[in-house]
This record gives structure tokens, C-alpha cells and sequence, in this order.
């Protein structure tokens, strides 16, 4: 109680303008270190704001002293107390600061101009280890700039854990059209595999739409399997419908189910991008009427739900009766996985017309699910489906 009143009485003196009597108790107060911790805290704070001209030099002390609620509070007055032009005390203090307060300072120093404080978080981001080089590259992110990129690039293909996403979340932050530059540049070097993944996920993050030359040349002559999945991802992110047809590319030449599930993923994104929904199927339709292989006939035919355009269903049906088993069991599975009601027709046929037991089976599937999604049929209608429905189900051969 005694400590709470003297504390309210140097708060008013320094209020009063009478900063030598709020100072002395302030330094009373602050040398307690039996005090409560929120008492001393403003003790210390006090103290810093009731001396005057020398508050700068205060701060500085407490700040390099063995005293953690010290240290603490210059830190919380840091902004109001040291300008940019007398940042240098300061800054020269973090590499003998115990983990913590460099944790602490390194988050207050983003407030400061980029370039009086680069230095210091470049160093810390180099030197430090643990908890306080993730903070420094952390606080890289907008204090630093394209210089960094090589570094930042390079710590995000060999950290682990929390330093590689603070790195790939610096490199993706860093501010300055010479910052995409510099990530375009290092690409065109032809960099080790791991560092060109790191490189295109900056590419992605930044929407560096300029780098999509380079993006694309993954395409075709990749490093690794990983660095073609990386630029099939950041496709996604700088890419334009027109780019579908290099993915289809890939996608039929592809025999690892990761690169097909990317590729696929990717034309899906793409093809997304198009407003009219009754286009975004175009490129893979165009890509049907040329195409010989049954192989690759099915897998285009995998394609065409994803993008849910109706007009792509009259491929659906014209490929449901190929003599290939293996195109047509694609379209059957193709319509079935319809994402919308406008597929019910070929479904309800399927299911009460099909030889094939798994294809019945898709198509009731379907039906019922379907079911669901078209909200304007009539009730007796939809009891009339159910009723067909279950018919299908009782005349399925299911077993010996």
C-alpha cells in the first residue's frame, strides 16, 4: 500500500513538472527488488521518463545492467525514448543480451528506419542461435532487402523447423520490386535443387508474376521431381488459364502419382481463374479431340469434374461408349464425381442401365448424393428417383 501511494505521488510530481522529486522516488522505488513486479516495473519506467535530458543514457544503462525487470522496461520505452539518430548505444548492446531481451529488442527494432537497424538484425540473424535468430529473421522481413535474398534463400533449403519458416516468411516479406529482381536473377543461376524449391515458394508468396518465365521452364526441363512439383504449385499463384496446356503436358507424361496429383491440382486452379464457368474446360476438350491414347484419354477425362463445367459433359457421354474399357470406365467415374445436379440424368441411366456392378454402384452413389444439391425438384419427383434408386439396389448382383 505504502509503495502504490508513493508511486501515485511521483507520478503526480512528474505530472507537476517537479521531475527531481518524482526521480527520487522513482530510484527508491526501483531499487526495491522485494517490491511486487507491476510496482517496480512503473518504478523503472518512471525513472527513465523522470530523468530529463539524460533519459537516453538511463535507458542505455538499464538496458546493458544485470537487472531483468530493468532490462524490461527500457525495452517497453525504447520507442519513445531513443531516436533513430540515437539508436547506435543500443544496437551495440544485443550480441552480450541475455536470449530473451534480444527476443524483446529485436521485435522493437522493426519500428525503427530499415536502414539504421539492418546491420544489427543481419548480424543476429547470422550469429544468433535458438529463440533469438528466429526473432532476427523475423525482424529481416521488413528491415531487410534484396541483398538479403541470397541468404534468406539459402537458410530456408538447410534450416528445419521454426528457422526455415521464419526464413521463407522473411524472404516473403522483404519489400522492393529489386527484392523480386533479385529472386528472379537467382533462378535464372540454375541453383541446387533445394534451393530453387525455396526459391519458386518465394516466387508463389510474393506473386512475382514476372518470374513466370522461369516458372515455366521448370516445366519442362525440371531438376527433380520436387522442383517440378514446386513450380506446378507456384503456377497456381502467378499462372492464367492460358498456362493450362503446358500442365496438361506434364500431367500426361507423368508417372509418379505426387506429380499427377499436383499437376491436376494446379490445372484445377487455373482453370478456376475463368470467370465463365462454361470455358474452363476448353483447353482439356481441345486436348480430348486430338488425343489417341486410351491412357491419356482417361486422365484428361479425370480432369473434367474438377472444373465443373457443364458443357464438358458431352465429351462424357460421347466417351462412355469408346470401345477402350479403360476410357470409358474413366467416364463413368468422371460422371459420377459431377460436383453439380446436371450430371443426374447420365447417372440415373448409368445406374439403371449398366452391366458393370462398380459402375451401378458409382452412379447410385451419385444419384443420392446429387439428390442433395438440386433443390428445385418437385417432391414426388425426387420419391420417384428414390424409389429407382432402390430398385437399382435390389436388382445389383452383389455376390455369388
Amino acid at each position: 500500500v505504502l509503495a502504490s501511494a508513493l508511486l501515485h505521488s511521483a507520478e503526480h510530481a512528474l505530472k507537476s513538472n517537479d521531475a527531481a522529486a518524482a526521480l527520487r522516488v522513482y530510484e527508491t522505488l526501483a531499487a526495491d527488488a522485494a517490491l511486487p513486479a507491476p510496482i517496480r516495473r512503473a518504478a523503472l519506467i518512471g525513472r527513465i521518463d523522470a530523468s530529463g535530458s539524460s533519459r537516453a543514457r538511463v535507458l542505455v544503462e538499464m538496458l546493458g545492467g544485470g537487472d531483468e525487470a530493468a532490462r524490461g522496461a527500457a525495452i517497453a520505452r525504447l520507442r519513445e525514448v531513443i531516436t533513430a539518430d540515437t539508436l547506435e548505444p543500443v544496437c551495440a548492446l544485443l550480441p552480450r543480451l541475455p536470449e530473451a531481451a534480444k527476443v524483446q529488442l529485436l521485435a522493437a527494432l522493426v519500428a525503427y528506419p530499415a536502414d539504421k537497424v539492418r546491420p544489427t538484425v543481419l548480424q543476429a540473424a547470422r550469429n544468433e542461435s535458438g529463440a533469438a535468430r528466429v526473432a532476427a529473421l523475423k525482424a529481416l522481413g521488413p528491415t531487410g532487402s534484396a541483398a538479403e535474398v541470397p541468404f534468406l534463400a539459402e537458410l530456408a533449403a538447410s534450416a528445419r523447423g521454426e528457422e526455415q519458416a521464419a526464413a521463407r516468411e522473411a524472404l516473403a516479406s522483404l519489400k522492393g520490386a529489386d527484392v523480386d529482381a533479385a529472386i528472379v536473377s537467382a533462378l535464372d543461376a540454375k541453383p541446387a535443387p533445394a534451393l530453387e524449391t525455396e526459391l519458386l515458394q518465394a516466387v508463389a508468396a510474393r506473386r512475382v508474376f514476372v518470374a513466370k518465365p522461369a516458372v515455366a521452364a521448370r516445366l519442362t526441363a525440371p531438376a527433380s521431381p520436387r522442383v517440378l512439383r514446386e513450380a506446378l504449385r507456384t503456377l497456381r499463384a502467378i499462372g492464367t488459364p492460358s498456362d493450362i496446356t503446358a500442365v496438361l503436358d506434364v500431367l500426361l507424361a507423368a508417372s509418379q502419382d505426387d506429380v499427377i496429383a499436383d499437376a491436376e491440382q494446379t490445372i484445377n486452379a487455373l482453370a478456376g481463374k475463368m470467370a465463365t464457368v462454361n470455358r474452363r474446360a476448353m483447353s482439356i476438350r481441345m486436348r480430348l479431340r486430338t488425343e489417341k491414347e486410351p491412357a491419356a484419354c482417361a486422365r484428361l477425362l479425370g480432369l473434367l469434374p474438377l472444373t465443373g463445367d457443364g458443357s464438358a459433359l458431352a465429351e462424357l457421354r460421347t466417351a462412355l461408349r469408346d470401345p477402350s474399357p479403360e476410357v470409358s470406365d474413366a467416364a463413368v467415374r468422371a460422371i459420377a464425381a459431377w460436383p453439380t445436379a446436371s450430371a443426374y440424368d447420365d447417372v440415373m441411366q448409368i445406374a439403371r442401365e449398366s452391366k458393370d456392378e462398380t459402375h451401378r454402384l458409382l452412379a447410385i452413389q451419385a444419384l443420392i448424393r446429387m439428390l442433395t444439391l438440386d433443390t428445385s425438384r418437385r417432391p414426388d419427383s425426387v420419391v420417384g428417383d428414390l424409389r429407382a434408386v432402390a430398385v437399382a439396389i435390389a436388382t445389383m448382383q452383389l455376390g455369388p
